[in-house]
């Protein structure tokens, strides 16, 4: 468990990063996904 939640994490930060500017619909759905995997 503890290694799929690093690597949501890892793929998640990396993508926002990556694609700030040219794929905003990503980088929501990493948003998302950050907030789920922190719990926030």
């Amino acid at each position: 468990m503890t290694w799929t939640r690093a690597r949501a994490i890892g793929v998640a930060v990396s993508g926002i990063s990556y694609y700030w500017h040219t794929y905003p619909t990503f980088v929501a759905e990493c948003r998302a996904r950050l907030r789920n995997v922190v719990g926030n």
